[in-house]
């Protein structure tokens, strides 16, 4: 088998619990989020290649805002609904962050790309 690599890092999020009451607050006897339930299949977002780990934090400068709006528009579209708070800090109560470094592509077809 034929491991390759691709020119990319991945950032793994996972929510916290903050993210979890802010979501569950718009339900109208729909689902009901738990810890367990939105973190079972994590979004993972591709971002720049990285050369070494202190170039971690910068990534994730970089990337958070458009993280965290993602996050946010996929539970509630409407903006005003967002938290007035959109800052790394907030960020960092709201979700998990793991990067990983090194992404292997295993899989035999070749990448493709959509407009999300």
């Amino acid at each position: 088998m034929e491991l390759r690599t691709v020119n990319r890092a991945a950032i793994v999020v996972k929510p916290k619990q903050p993210f979890i009451d802010w979501a569950n607050h718009f339900n109208n006897g729909g689902p009901t989020l738990t810890v367990e339930s939105a973190r079972e299949d994590p979004n993972v977002f591709l971002v720049d290649e990285l050369d070494n780990d202190s170039e971690k934090q910068k990534i994730i400068l970089k990337y958070y805002t458009m993280i965290f709006q993602h996050e946010l528009e996929a539970w509630i579209t409407d903006r005003d609904s967002w938290p007035s708070q959109l800052d790394l800090r907030t960020f960092r109560l709201w979700f998990d962050v793991h990067i990983c470094s090194i992404v292997f592509d295993i899989a035999p077809d070749p990448l493709l790309q959509e407009q999300f």
